[in-house]
């Protein structure tokens, strides 16, 4: 069948418009570096590229979670440090009490350091993070973990963090368990042995004994406590690579589908390029035949 100059005008402009637009995209690639600039460039990668974009937002999340958990880890560890210090010390001065050969004036200055060892244990007891929140008094953020009756006025909520799909991290521990352990309370067993001490006309060994309790009870159970924020600390170290891991796959398999492979686009540029210009010889050939058949 004879095609007509009419049609052949159309089939070449056609091939024209359909190598325009195919060139016109490879130079926004090539611009742009990925292969996928919108959806409608190819659907189902666009999906796998969301898919892959959502488990970043995630990944990026648990990071940032556990970096803050870590900082949160390593301000508790630095006030239960100070306690441990503190309770040694209380319990160099209970052992000191205990010698009948110690004066009234030395019982004093026992009082005395006990009343300033009191403060600094109340003080990393009610201790805050950088936005004012108490660190040891569970969901009671807002409230001082010990009141000025020596009670224990927070809960014994855990506020834990998500740390990976699934997976949550502890990210306090509580007052109560520090100094009220096993029934003990060790800021009142520390005001009643101050008074004991302080006043020459009471034995003050039965004070002395409780103290010792609470003692051995608040140290006991905050050397644990910290015991198992270094273990904590440790586990999500290891998170943290899992994800960084995790991050590279992603980030990899993110620039499979959606970069652009700059040799091979370079290449089809000029094969369209070269097609556009001989197709576009074509056309006016035709074209100035077209003239000659009509005159």
């Amino acid at each position: 069948m004879r095609i007509s100059d009419t049609q052949m005008q159309t089939m070449m402009l056609s091939s024209l418009h359909r190598s325009g637009s195919q060139y016109a995209e490879l130079m926004q690639q090539m611009a742009t570096g990925n292969k996928i600039n919108k959806p409608s460039d190819d659907p189902l990668a666009s999906m796998k590229i969301m898919g892959i974009e959502r488990q970043q937002s995630a990944t990026a999340q648990y990071q940032k979670n556990i970096e803050s958990l870590q900082a949160r880890l390593s301000s508790q560890e630095t006030y239960t440090s100070n306690m441990l210090n503190s309770l040694q010390r209380v319990n160099e001065l209970i052992i000191l009490s205990n010698n009948d050969a110690v004066s009234q004036d030395g019982l004093d200055g026992i009082a005395i350091e006990l009343t300033e060892l009191r403060k600094s244990l109340m003080s990393a007891a009610n201790a805050q993070d950088e936005n004012g929140a108490y660190l040891f008094s569970g969901h009671q953020i807002t409230t001082p973990a010990i009141a000025a009756d020596n009670s224990y006025q927070g809960d014994n909520g855990s506020r834990d963090v998500l740390v990976s799909k699934g997976t949550y991290m502890q990210s306090n521990d509580t007052a109560a368990t520090m100094f009220y352990a096993n029934g003990t309370n060790l800021f009142q067993a520390i005001d009643d042995a101050i008074a004991a001490l302080k006043d020459p006309t009471v034995d003050h060994a039965a004070e002395i004994a409780v103290l010792n309790d609470a003692w051995l009870a608040s140290f006991s159970s905050i050397n644990t406590i910290q015991t198992e924020m270094g273990g904590r600390q440790k586990t999500l170290e290891q998170f943290l690579g899992s994800h960084a891991e995790v991050e590279l796959f992603q980030d990899t398999l993110l620039g499979k589908i959606e970069s652009l492979d700059y040799a091979e686009a370079t290449m089809e540029v000029n094969q369209i390029s070269t097609a556009l210009q001989a197709t576009m010889a074509s056309y006016s050939q035709v074209n100035q035949l077209s003239l000659v058949d009509y005159f």
